[in-house]
């Protein structure tokens, strides 16, 4: 299996100076603004914050954008509910009694949820490291330069 593209900043090998202008210039092409990433009205407080806080901490890398507002609310608003649920199950325990008898904390169902779509966004928005390496563009195939020894041959 190939290994997934990195971004040049992320690049270790030495490239030549043409090598680099142009993957660069390759992912730039695909860059997207980053004015509109504000907090939408639909967020509680907590929730605003998270998404600023992400943000923020985002913006050095430039991994977010324009168009990951809609999956970074979505991870807000998941991480706050997350977050509260778990302060639930804290004070009621994870096993409750019950008329019935004894059940499991719905809480821990709802957090359980709460964790898969954190997972998800996160991963999209490549919140961890591993992640963000997957998030790179992939290259455009060029055509493959002929050898110049070849062509000295051909040429005589």
């Amino acid at each position: 299996m190939p290994t997934p593209k990195k971004s040049i900043q992320f690049h270790a090998k030495h490239y030549t100076k043409a090598e680099k202008a142009a993957r660069e210039k390759r992912e730039n092409e695909l860059k997207v603004g980053r004015d509109e990433l504000i907090a939408p009205d639909f967020l509680n407080a907590k929730a605003k914050a998270e998404f600023n806080r992400i943000v923020g901490e985002t913006e050095k890398a430039g991994i977010l954008d324009n168009l990951d507002l809609g999956i970074l609310a979505m991870y807000a608003n998941a991480y706050v509910h997350y977050v509260e649920g778990a302060k639930k199950i804290n004070e009621m325990g994870d096993v409750l009694e019950t008329s019935q008898g004894y059940r499991m904390n719905p809480y821990i169902t709802t957090n359980e949820r709460y964790v898969s779509q954190i997972l998800k966004c996160s991963a999209k928005l490549g919140l961890a490291t591993t992640d963000r390496l997957k998030l790179v563009v992939p290259e455009k195939k060029q055509e493959k330069e002929e050898n110049k020894f070849i062509r000295l041959l051909k040429n005589g």
